[in-house]
């Protein structure tokens, strides 16, 4: 009974101590209200903000439709990087000059009959990309034929085409429409927020405010600064 009657008295003892923890303690008390305010702010701001702009398909529709010229793909350049295996480096030099004047199903095909040897990735590449030094912006432009470790494998690259600036569609540029949705449905609950609740800001208390700053007690700059 004693020990029942001890534990009661210590848990009842802590709910208390806990209950009147923001009455002792004011800085407690304002942390405490800083973290709910934090809540509530993260949930409303979720909720007309993050998951409306990732919800609301038809504004997000309209607003892509508005501001598309912002969603442009760059000028590209539709490359093909050949490596060749397996050979000496005559027939290398000469699978690189007829490479660098034919397309690739004609290079495949007139070097690829018995077995697999040039193998062909082909890639899309803006300018600027450093897989694409040493390559002139053009097409049909061709890169210089290196040699690997082993003396056999050559590789080198051609451009195949230049892809001409054109309008991303919404699929594409999706994440980035989403997050500028996102700016802009913020701005929108602001201003409404602002012309509905009317905020008065006592400058003069304001301004009584100081804020330590290496070892110096400096002025809180003005609200409207």
């Amino acid at each position: 009974v004693d020990e029942l009657f001890t534990e009661y008295v210590n848990e009842t003892a802590m709910e208390y101590e806990e209950k009147t923890l923001e009455a002792k303690y004011g800085d407690f008390k304002s942390l405490m209200r800083e973290y709910e305010e934090g809540i509530l702010l993260f949930e409303a701001t979720k909720i007309n903000v993050w998951d409306k702009a990732n919800q609301d398909t038809v504004g997000l529709k309209i607003y892509y439709d508005k501001n598309k010229t912002e969603y442009i793909w760059p000028e590209k350049s539709a490359i093909s990087e050949f490596k060749i295996s397996g050979v000496d480096n005559k027939t290398a030099e000469k699978i690189y000059k007829y490479a660098a004047k034919q397309d690739v199903a004609k290079v495949e095909k007139k070097f690829n009959k018995k077995s697999t040897v040039v193998q062909i990735t082909n890639k899309e590449l803006e300018s600027g990309a450093k897989e694409l030094n040493g390559l002139l912006w053009k097409k049909g432009a061709v890169s210089e034929l290196m040699s690997e470790a082993s003396g056999k494998d050559f590789t080198f690259k051609k451009i195949m085409d230049i892809i001409p600036s054109k309008q991303k569609t919404l699929s594409e540029a999706r994440g980035y429409v989403v997050a500028d949705y996102q700016d802009f449905l913020e701005k929108e609950w602001l201003n409404t927020l602002s012309k509905e609740f009317n905020v008065v800001i006592y400058k003069d208390v304001l301004n009584t405010l100081t804020v330590s700053y290496t070892h110096k007690k400096l002025p809180i700059r003005e609200l409207s600064e």
